[in-house]
Formats: structure tokens, C-alpha cells, sequence
């Protein structure tokens, strides 16, 4: 597997690989391969199998007695699967469900240390989902929050200039409803 080049066949391969090792008696080849699987999910942006990589690892650590680990990891996986679920109901003009989505992958995040980017990235897509249902009040909310969280103009500044943007949008919307 690891002659292949970083593509989704080789991602594909992980994935498998590492559902499949969970029950070997060696912890350290899954925990290796595991790793190798997250890895190259987010270097290919590949929620669902970064998803299933998390999933794969609470199974494992279910298995062995660690039940904090288990419920974390989980809850990683369902936030993930939850927000993809949510972009799939935004593309597919479903804006009021796929807010539904986005509020339960922050649900999730919010059971579990995890990052302010995860975080800002969901309550962005709310604002989004708010923006084509042309509540431009609860999006302009979103947006604002979402400007104004902690450093996130300088830890990521293109998603920044995004907020921004969607941001500017939205008051523009706002002063035209107005109007």
C-alpha cells in the first residue's frame, strides 16, 4: 500500500485495511495503519473515510476497556458524518434539514474537546444554509460569530476572508430587504 501514491485508491486500501485490523492481536499495526488512514483523509479532504477512521478507532479502544477514548472518537466520527450530511442537504436545496444536520454535528463536537476551526466551519455553514432560506437575521448572527471567534483571522485567514464575505453578503441583503 504504501507504493501507491496518495490517492483515493490508496485511501481506499487504508480504510479497508484498517477496519479489518481492528481485531488482530496486533494493536500496534492498527494503531499504524489507523494513523496512516486519518493522515492522508484530511490531506485529501475526505470526510467520510476520515470519519470511518475515527469510527475503526472506537471500536478498537471499545474493545479494549477505554470508554472515554471509545465515546470521543465516536462522537468525532457522527460530528463529521454530520456535517457532511449537512453539506449533501445544502447542495441538494434542502437548506431547513441541513441546518438540522449542522446543529447536531455541533452537538457532538460540544460532547468532546475538539477544535475552534470544526466549530467556526459548522456555524458558518449554518449561516450559509440561513442565507439561501433568505433569513438573512439568523445568518448575519452566524456570520458574525463566526468573525469574531477567537484568532481565526490570523490562524486561517482565507476562511476569514470567507466570513467575511458571506458576512458583507448578507448585510447587503439585509439593507436591500430594508429598502
Amino acid at each position: 500500500i504504501n507504493k501507491l501514491s496518495e490517492d483515493s485508491l490508496k485511501m481506499k486500501y487504508l480504510n479497508d485495511l484498517s477496519y479489518k485490523s481492528i481485531s488482530r492481536a496486533d494493536s500496534l499495526f492498527f494503531r499504524k495503519v489507523n494513523h496512516q488512514t486519518s493522515t492522508l483523509a484530511t490531506k485529501l479532504n475526505d470526510s467520510a473515510a476520515l470519519a470511518e477512521a475515527k469510527w475503526d478507532l472506537g471500536i478498537f479502544l471499545k474493545d479494549t476497556g477505554l470508554k472515554d477514548s471509545t465515546y470521543f472518537y465516536y462522537n468525532q466520527a457522527l460530528a463529521i458524518y454530520s456535517k457532511s450530511l449537512g453539506n449533501i442537504s445544502n447542495s441538494m436545496n434542502e437548506y431547513q434539514r441541513a441546518i438540522e444536520f449542522y446543529n447536531n454535528a455541533s452537538e457532538y463536537l460540544d460532547s468532546i474537546t475538539s477544535t475552534e476551526s470544526n466549530r467556526v466551519s459548522i456555524i458558518n455553514n449554518i449561516g450559509v444554509s440561513y442565507n439561501y432560506l433568505e433569513n438573512f437575521e439568523k445568518a448575519e448572527q452566524n456570520f458574525m460569530e463566526v468573525v469574531n471567534s477567537d484568532s481565526l483571522k490570523y490562524k486561517n485567514p482565507s476562511f476569514y476572508a470567507k466570513a467575511l464575505t458571506n458576512l458583507a453578503n448578507t448585510k447587503s441583503e439585509l439593507k436591500r430587504k430594508e429598502d
